[in-house]
């Protein structure tokens, strides 16, 4: 390789790793400024209908059909 090819793939992977160190830092200042404890929780929730917040799940419209199509 060519002192010059060198010199471009140098210069690329600095730009990779400046990028990632800048999505990086953005990550961890987005992090301290939101103030909901679970940010980064990514456990589903309950599959049950059932108490959802303090709220019971609600029926569904009165104008649906209760038989299944």
């Amino acid at each position: 390789m060519t002192q010059e090819t060198i010199l471009v793939l140098l210069a690329g992977l600095i730009g990779v790793l400046f990028a990632a160190l800048v999505g990086f830092l953005w990550m961890v200042v987005r992090a301290g400024l939101d103030h909901e404890p679970h940010t980064f929780d990514n456990r589903q929730g309950s599959a049950s209908p059932e108490l959802r917040d303090g709220v019971e799940a609600h029926e569904g419209s009165p104008r649906q059909s209760k038989v299944a199509a």
